[in-house]
């Protein structure tokens, strides 16, 4: 963030900052700013064209955030408000639905706990907006879905050191696949994707350890 310096025109004697207002007044000060930055937060939505595109395509909602549901997914759109409060960033986020503990959460799901994720672009301007953005989201997205439902349905026939899903690769991701393939009817090959997996985890990983071995322990139960 820039800081701009605003000098007086008479500058003979330094100015003395008040002890007993100073703390009160920045205090104030970032309050305020802390409110403004709520407010514009509150106030970004997901632009025009953009929401046009989205509605096109089955999405529902409104603000910042938009579902839609089809295919066994959960599609998740969500415009991403940058830190200069200029531009913006539009993100997707796709979610088996068997992988949901209660379907009631499908219209509160963020992108941010989809299981996969990527992004729309770079990032956006929010004044002027680029005509193109509906035209990029919408081939981006019609991407997205075709390689996230080919890599799902392919991973119960794939050896794990095969399987690959836009950027997400089983070395690092073994125990998403192996959740999908039991949600999906696939008991044995969630079991090899944990037994190739298991090896391949750092030995400080103790929350994923922990994760994996509760897993297995429901798939043999």
């Amino acid at each position: 963030m820039s800081c701009i310096s605003v000098t007086g025109a008479h500058e003979s004697r330094p100015y003395r900052e008040n002890s007993c207002l100073s703390s009160a007044s920045r205090t104030l000060s970032e309050s305020t700013r802390v409110a403004l930055d709520c407010c514009h937060m509150a106030m970004f939505r997901c632009p025009p064209a953009l929401s046009y595109a989205a509605r096109h395509a089955g999405y529902q909602g409104s603000g910042q955030t938009m579902h839609a549901t089809s295919d066994g997914f959960v599609w998740v759109l969500n415009v991403q408000r940058s830190h200069d409060g200029i531009h913006f960033y539009v993100n997707l986020g796709a979610h088996p639905l068997r992988l949901l503990q209660d379907s009631s959460s499908v219209s509160s799901l963020k992108e941010g706990e989809c299981a996969f994720r990527t992004r729309v672009g770079e990032r956006w301007l929010r004044e002027p907006l680029d005509e193109k953005l509906g035209l990029v989201f919408s081939q981006t997205e019609s991407v997205f879905r075709a390689e996230i439902l080919a890599g799902v349905e392919q991973m119960p026939t794939t050896a794990p050191e095969d399987i690959s899903i836009r950027g997400y690769h089983a070395e690092h991701h073994f125990l998403l696949f192996a959740q999908i393939c039991e949600a999906y009817g696939q008991p044995q090959q969630a079991l090899r994707l944990l037994e190739w997996g298991r090896p391949r985890v750092r030995p400080n990983a103790t929350g994923l350890l922990q994760k994996v071995a509760l897993f297995r322990q429901r798939l043999e139960g």
